[in-house]
């Protein structure tokens, strides 16, 4: 895949991430805290899935798996082996699916708490403010 082509889709998934992350601030003010985990988490998938076209060269896989996708992009800079993009993988993974079954809902609604989706929101926002300097 030619590199005009590759930087354009990158822009797009980092476009997606970053509208993802403002719906998540937008449930975080109406205090719900799932659909915010929910869009934090499909900000994240979205961002790596630009790195894994930016990196890998080739589309993303079909898949919404954190820590599959985070575990092929993580050896390509330094700044993603930080431990805390691992965790952030793990604990974010779940809400993928939980988001969207309400058997999940209750109980992981009451896991929740605004210091921990806090702490979510800190890492997301800064992977995209570094992931942004990748468009340049």
């Amino acid at each position: 895949m030619e590199e005009e082509k590759i930087l354009n889709l990158y822009a797009k998934w980092f476009n997606f991430a970053n509208e993802d992350y403002e719906m998540a601030e937008i449930a975080l003010k109406n205090n719900k805290l799932l659909f915010s985990a929910f869009h934090l988490q499909q900000a994240l998938e979205k961002l790596f899935k630009g790195l894994y076209l930016l990196y890998i060269k080739e589309q993303p896989p079909y898949i919404h798996d954190l820590l599959r996708i985070y575990n092929v992009i993580k050896g390509y800079d330094v700044f993603l082996e930080e431990e805390r993009f691992s965790k952030l993988s793990l604990d974010l993974n779940p809400f993928y699916i939980t988001a969207r079954y309400p058997s999940y809902k209750e109980s992981v609604s009451n896991s929740l708490t605004i210091e921990q989706v806090g702490e979510y929101f800190k890492d997301v926002r800064d992977l995209m403010l570094w992931s942004k300097q990748k468009m340049k």
